[in-house]
Parts: structure tokens; C-alpha cells; sequence
């Protein structure tokens, strides 16, 4: 067992940037409190025991400002503020209204703004504001407090860290990841519990929202109904729809507090524009899966580009397809992450539109077309040159669906959905293969709404052949597992069933389901589809170590967590060593 590594107390150097305050304070006094209160908060946060600001937590929404503030794409110097106006509580609102962002070193903001200026929430823009601050006083991974004022009237106060320098020697880093929060299926207790994680920066894999809010096959809980859309129906249909929907997520407070706690690096999966889709495409509510939907697609891009604090602009003269999220952020020397994106450039579904077409299916030689594409052919390229060139200790690819095999039968090639990898074979086995010689790969993986973990290969029928990394799944924040679906209205518990107990629990032991999907997929170490949380990935000079965490309910507002599953990865060894 492999204890985390600690983060070493970060003291201010007298050769980083000197800092304009607007009052006449001594900058040497002021240097000495910046120094102090870093040291106080590294040494605390290495210690385990500093959680948020009481204020970050504790701040009722208010009425200008209902969503709160988010943060996003940190660079060395700077990040991409967010935040949402309510025209309602502004008097005499017109098309824009301005508001003054302050940066600052204490969330009290004792001396105003470090670094202030100003930006518009605009009508065309659903009234969102954000705006990208690079400043040289802002310090490379540096942790900041930010706020919005309109008026007389204050936002929440939101916290960030900048990215380190270019090559800077960092000793550890700490990143949360999460996806899929269904808000009908349950309340937010994941994103509550890793609001208080402490972690440097938020990965979010995707399917931030869900584009209907009454779907049979997943959505039967209904633990918090929205209700109708504002076009009449449960599924969107014009970007007021996809609107409605950020607005309600975002009130969340949960989801408020996690965006406060830290800056978001963020890409989508399906659920952002419509299930298992493919570039403007997609084969559920839709009467004719081959017509593309290009209108939609764009209404989604916008409500995206619009609601995440992303620097990435909506352009409305450009088409559906030209909107780029891939990216990539370097920590220092510690680690890189490549962020791609595996629903814009992907072919659609290879054995038809039909629901066992996709899932649980023994596929069609379509499957294995060589030039079948997940990436495309640019994207591809750029993901492959950004890993080989990387010159990081860990390389962290943040990848929506799973790229290992899933099984459900020993030597058979049924399989769980083509969805994922399994659906682009071809391109997997090519991506594997130049991915091989990448020091110290790992993907953190979304979607499937289970805690999964394993290895990669560059031949999955093959245990013997090169191993490339790992991969480790978190589960979904809240959305219908298999647990969940199973236990749905509609699909009633055996007679012998204890009360409250799923068909997925009453059906098989404790770890059978695990060891069944083991026996038939030897590369995974881990899976568990009965759980609802979050990982948290602690990455240091000599290892890196994975928790999954997990929370007792999404039933309720509040839920205790625990860590369920638990691995160290050596530098250099490409092996999942499971602590707990």
C-alpha cells in the first residue's frame, strides 16, 4: 500500500512577479501575508484537514446573481470567469448589463481586487458573462478568490488555482473527475462531497445536463421531476429548451459549491445535444435517425458555450461541426492532459439505430471497418502528437466513453454496447498502438455510469501483449446505473427479494457481478454499476493513486461518502496495485 504524497508547503519566491495593489500598503508587508497565509494553506491541505471557506459553502444564492460563479481552463497566468445576471432583479435591465469581476488572495477580499476589471452579461447570451483574465499578477499554481459585482449587489465568491509554469517542478497535484448528473434521477450528494475534496482542479467528463427529462428507459425514479420544457414536451427541441435545462441544473447548490471549490476543465459527452449521438445526428426521439439535425446541434453547442465558463466561443456563422472542445493543459513537469472529444467527429452506430442494435449485441461485420472513426482523422492526429511529445511524468487522457472491452459472455463477442470503444475497434487497436511508448498513460473515463477500472493493451484478446496503461471509470454522479434500472417501477424485484433490494443485488451475491464481468474481461481489476459517485486522482513524482469514492444515497439532499475501491500505479510500472 502506497500512502498518498503529500503536497509540500509552497512559499512565495521573491523572483515571481511583483503585485499591483490599488491601495498604498507596503508591498513588503503585503508579500509577507501572501507568503504566511500560502504556507498556512498548503501545509493545511497536506495535512487533510482544510476544507472550503465557510463562505463558499454556506452563501445563499442571490437574486442578481441565482447560478453562482464557475471557473474554467486555468492557464499560468490566468482563467476564464463565469457567471449568470437575472434581468428580473436588475432595475431597468437592458440588453447588456455590467458587472466588475475581482480577482483576490483572501475570499474576505480585505484590499479589494488583486486584479479587477469589467465585463457585460448580454440578452444574446441568455444574460451569462465570462471572460478570460490573463494577468502576470496572477502567479503560476497559485490559489485566488473571485467575485462579480452589478451594482451594489456581490456574487458568491468563487475559488481558483492558476496552472503551474512550463516545466515548473511541481511535487503532487490532485484532480477530481465526474460525470453524468441526471438531475430527475437524484440530488447532487457527489458533487456535494467532492466540493469538499480539496482537489486542484475538476475534470468534468460529460453529460452535464440531460436533454429529456421523462425517458422510460432511464428516467422512471423521477426523484426530482422538472416537469414540461418550455416547448411543451420532455425532450428539447429549440436552444430555449437546452437553456432551461443549465438554468436548473445550476441552481443546484451542490453544483454551485463544486464550481466555487474549484476551476473546471470541462468537455461534453452525448447528453449535452441528445443520447448516443454522432456528429449532428441522433438515433433516439427522432423519426428518421438518418436526417441530420444541424439546427439542434448548433442551439446545443451555443447553450454549452454559453453555460460553461469554457473559453471557447459560439460562433453562429459557423457550422455544428466547426466547434472545437479538444484540448490540452500541462501541469508543470508532474503531468499533461489531453481532453478529446468522441461525439462531434464520430461515425454513427455500425448495426443499425434499433435500441439491441447498439446494446447488448453480437454486432455485424460493419463493426470491424477499418476506417470507422471515433476521432476523425484530424483530431486523431492531434491526440496522438500531444501524448508522444508529451515530456510530462504522468499523462492523463480525459476520455469520455470506455476504451477497454466490455463483455458479457467468456470468448463471446457479445457485447454491451457499441456506443464506447467496442464500436470502433479499428481505431482503438491503431490509438493503442501509438500510444505504447507514452510514459505513464492513464485514462479517466465517464459514461457508463460505473466504477470500472483496469488495464490497457494494444491487443485486448491478448493479456500478454504490450500494456499501455490503465483506465479508471468513475461512477455516474447520480445518473441511473445498472443497479438503478433494474430496480426501476417497471422492472419488479423477485418474489424473494428483500424490500428495497435491486434485481441486480437480489439476483447475485455481493462481488458476483464483479467477478462475472472479471472472468470475462480479464484486462479489468474493478467494476462495480450499484454505486453513484466520483475518483479522486492524487498524482506525485513516484506514483499515482486512484480512489473511487461513493456515496451512501442520491435519494436525499445529503449523503455520507466513502472511498470503495482504491489502486497506486508506480511510475513506470503500467500496473494497477489495489490498496482497498
Amino acid at each position: 500500500m502506497t500512502a498518498r504524497l503529500q503536497p509540500f508547503p509552497a512559499l512565495v519566491s521573491p523572483l515571481q512577479p511583483s503585485v499591483y495593489f490599488e491601495n498604498s500598503a507596503p508591498r513588503a508587508a503585503h508579500f509577507m501575508a501572501i507568503s504566511r497565509r500560502h504556507f498556512l494553506q498548503r501545509s493545511l491541505a497536506g495535512a487533510g484537514v482544510l476544507s472550503l471557506p465557510q463562505g463558499l459553502l454556506a452563501d445563499p444564492p442571490s437574486p442578481v446573481f441565482p447560478l453562482g460563479v464557475a471557473s474554467a481552463d486555468p492557464q499560468p497566468n490566468g482563467v476564464t470567469l463565469w457567471t449568470k445576471v437575472d434581468p428580473e432583479a436588475v432595475p431597468g435591465a437592458g440588453a447588456a448589463i455590467p458587472l466588475e469581476y475581482q480577482i483576490g488572495l483572501d475570499p474576505s477580499f480585505p484590499i479589494g481586487g488583486l486584479v479587477k476589471g469589467f465585463v457585460e452579461a448580454r440578452e444574446s447570451s441568455d444574460y451569462t458573462a465570462k471572460i478570460t483574465v490573463q494577468n502576470p499578477a496572477l502567479w503560476p499554481f497559485f490559489q485566488y478568490y473571485y467575485r462579480f459585482r452589478q451594482g451594489d449587489n456581490w456574487s458568491p465568491v468563487g475559488r481558483f488555482k492558476t496552472l503551474p509554469a512550463p516545466g515548473q517542478w511541481i511535487p503532487s497535484l490532485r484532480l477530481g473527475f465526474l460525470s453524468c448528473q441526471d438531475y430527475t434521477n437524484g440530488y447532487f450528494t457527489a458533487l456535494q462531497a467532492l466540493a469538499v475534496e480539496n482537489v486542484d482542479y475538476v475534470i468534468h467528463l460529460g453529460d452535464y445536463i440531460y436533454e429529456s427529462v421523462g425517458d422510460p428507459r432511464f428516467q422512471q425514479s423521477q426523484i426530482r421531476p422538472i416537469g414540461a420544457l418550455p416547448s411543451g414536451g420532455d425532450v428539447v427541441q429549440t436552444l430555449e429548451d437546452y437553456r432551461f435545462l443549465y438554468r436548473t441544473y445550476r441552481r443546484d447548490p451542490s453544483l454551485r459549491a463544486l464550481h466555487q471549490s474549484a476551476a473546471f476543465i470541462q468537455i461534453w459527452d452525448d447528453h449535452e445535444f441528445q443520447n448516443d449521438s454522432f456528429r449532428e445526428f441522433h438515433p433516439d426521439n427522432t423519426s428518421d435517425p438518418t436526417q441530420p439535425q444541424p439546427e439542434l446541434r448548433k442551439a446545443a453547442n451555443q447553450a454549452w458555450s454559453e453555460y460553461t465558463a469554457t473559453p471557447i466561443a459560439f460562433d453562429p456563422n459557423q457550422g455544428p461541426l466547426d466547434f472545437q472542445i479538444y484540448r490540452r493543459f500541462d501541469f508543470g513537469d508532474l503531468a499533461r492532459l489531453v481532453a478529446t472529444d468522441e461525439r462531434l467527429y464520430r461515425d454513427g452506430p455500425p448495426c443499425g439505430f434499433e435500441d439491441l442494435q447498439r446494446q447488448i449485441t453480437f454486432g455485424c461485420p460493419e463493426v470491424s471497418r477499418p476506417d470507422r472513426t471515433m476521432l476523425g482523422a484530424t483530431q486523431r492526429s492531434w491526440f496522438l502528437d500531444q501524448m508522444n511529445n508529451s515530456g510530462a511524468i504522468w499523462n492523463v487522457w480525459a476520455n469520455e466513453v470506455l476504451v477497454m472491452p466490455l463483455k458479457l459472455g467468456y470468448g463471446d463477442p457479445l457485447l454491451l454496447t457499441l456506443d464506447g470503444w467496442d464500436g470502433y475497434p479499428a481505431e482503438r487497436h491503431a490509438l493503442m498502438a501509438g500510444l505504447q511508448n507514452v510514459q505513464n498513460l492513464a485514462a479517466i473515463t465517464g459514461d457508463l455510469h460505473s466504477f470500472i477500472a483496469g488495464h490497457l493493451y494494444t491487443d485486448f484478446d491478448n493479456i500478454f501483449s504490450p500494456r499501455v496503461g490503465v483506465e479508471i471509470m468513475g461512477g455516474s454522479a447520480c445518473s441511473a446505473n445498472f443497479a438503478d434500472i433494474l430496480a426501476a417501477p417497471s422492472n419488479q424485484s423477485p418474489p424473494n427479494a428483500p424490500v428495497g433490494k435491486s434485481q441486480l443485488d437480489a439476483a447475485f451475491p455481493d462481488g458476483l457481478v464483479e467477478l462475472l464481468v472479471r472472468l470475462n474481461n480479464p484486462h479489468i481489476e474493478y467494476f462495480n454499476s450499484s454505486r453513484h459517485g466520483y475518483g479522486v486522482v492524487d498524482l506525485g513524482r513516484w506514483s499515482m493513486r486512484c480512489k473511487l469514492r461513493a456515496v451512501a444515497s442520491v435519494t436525499q439532499p445529503t449523503a455520507a461518502v466513502e472511498t470503495i475501491a482504491d489502486f497506486t500505479v508506480l511510475k513506470d510500472w503500467k500496473q494497477l496495485l489495489r490498496n482497498s
